[in-house]
């Protein structure tokens, strides 16, 4: 199976399961936020729930990457508002998530040259916000909900700890 095959089934299983996909992003975010808890708390034995949380935020956010997002009935106007670039924009944000909670893993696991996951990780966000903002300025369409900005703010505190504690501040 080629690259393009592997892509096409794996829209189409996102495409199929997307509902159990929406289940598996709520339990990972509740997973993922207890175990941040526990592990900010300094509680004995509690990496495993944020090794787990962060495994299972990675591989939901992962397979939204492949989700397409419904732009028909969307007025778009111009480069930044077309369909394409709201799919592009969408995926990048589902692959900046993947790649930040694969940071958090490998910072609670102790991994080496975590630091350029983190910066990946912060830098695509950050480059999904900035083009976001423009296109929600230059475009009056929803596609752009709440939950985009959450997904990214979210992400954005979680990096903005992480480098805080790697660099030590």
């Amino acid at each position: 199976m080629d690259n393009n095959q592997n892509q096409i089934a794996l829209t189409e299983l996102v495409r199929k399961n997307e509902s159990r996909i929406n289940v598996l992003e709520k339990i990972a975010i509740l997973t993922f936020a207890l175990g941040f808890v526990f592990y900010y708390l300094k509680l004995p034995n509690n990496n495993i729930i944020l090794i787990i949380g962060s495994i299972l935020t990675a591989i939901s956010y992962f397979l939204f990457a492949f989700k397409i997002v419904e732009t028909q009935n969307i007025e778009t106007t111009g480069l930044l508002n077309s369909k394409g670039m709201i799919n592009f924009l969408y995926k990048l944000m589902y692959f900046s998530i993947s790649i930040s909670a694969i940071a958090i893993l490998g910072l609670v696991i102790s991994f080496n040259n975590t630091n350029s996951l983190i910066i990946t990780g912060g830098l695509t966000l950050f480059i999904v916000l900035f083009l976001s903002l423009i296109t929600k300025l230059n475009d009056r369409t929803r596609i752009y909900n709440s939950i985009f900005y959450i997904r990214i703010v979210t992400c954005l505190l979680l990096l903005t700890y992480l480098a805080i504690t790697i660099n030590g501040f």
